[in-house]
């Protein structure tokens, strides 16, 4: 239904900060793929799959993923889904679980402007599976409206966790220590994930609103 970039692209943004909800939209690069992220509150996203004709819906605590097939318009569960799928839901894992242990996470004293918004370089350094070091760079930065988005999508990589029952990643951890404690927001990783453009507006209620009722599924386990 959707690739695995666009997954990964709701597990790169961590944060889960204690401020005012707001709205927004975003335009976001990973993976070398751009897509649109539309987001109220932290309750409320979603992200366009181009790939995939549609899009990925979060409301109500709950992840669909909505596709159009000519005149029709196909809403699934995605925890439904993954359920009924039993065991081939879990044949490759939707994580990358590269990160065994942080070594280091430094502020390297230097700026770096992404999106037209000032943020903070950030040095990473992780040991990999294979006991090998990993260095790459984030920059992070308090400006309420990428929190905001952080927090959406955050809020979405929990959800499809849940979804498929697998434990945190250990990615995910070590990236809720270091970044979401701190009531920061990603603009860049590396060359894997950067904040195009970023706007503080309000999308229409509709937005968010399933265009029909999720179907059922006709495989079991």
């Amino acid at each position: 239904m959707f690739s695995k970039n666009a997954l990964v692209a709701a597990v790169i943004i961590l944060c889960f900060p204690a401020l005012a909800w707001a709205d927004g939209s975003a335009s976001i690069m990973s993976g070398g793929e751009t897509t649109t992220v539309e987001f109220s509150g932290e309750k409320f996203l979603r992200m366009d799959a181009p790939e995939a004709g549609g899009y990925m819906l979060l409301r109500d605590d709950k992840l669909y993923s909505v596709a159009h097939e000519g005149d029709r318009v196909m809403v699934f569960d995605i925890a439904a889904a993954l359920k009924a799928m039993g065991g081939s839901a879990r044949q490759e894992s939707f994580w990358d679980e590269d990160v065994v242990e942080v070594v280091s996470f430094e502020n390297t004293g230097e700026n770096e402007t992404v999106a037209g918004i000032r943020g903070e370089v950030y040095e990473l350094q992780a040991l990999n599976r294979e006991g090998k070091k990993q260095v790459s760079t984030l920059v992070l930065t308090e400006h309420p409206i990428v929190v905001e988005l952080s927090a959406a999508m955050f809020r979405m990589s929990e959800t499809l966790v849940n979804a498929i029952g697998d434990e945190t990643p250990r990615s995910l951890l070590m990236m809720k220590d270091h970044i979401i404690a701190k009531d920061k927001g990603i603009l860049r990783q590396g060359e894997d994930f950067e904040i195009i453009s970023i706007t503080e507006n309000s999308p229409s209620a509709e937005r968010f609103a399933l265009p029909a009722e999720p179907m059922k599924l006709p495989f079991g386990g």
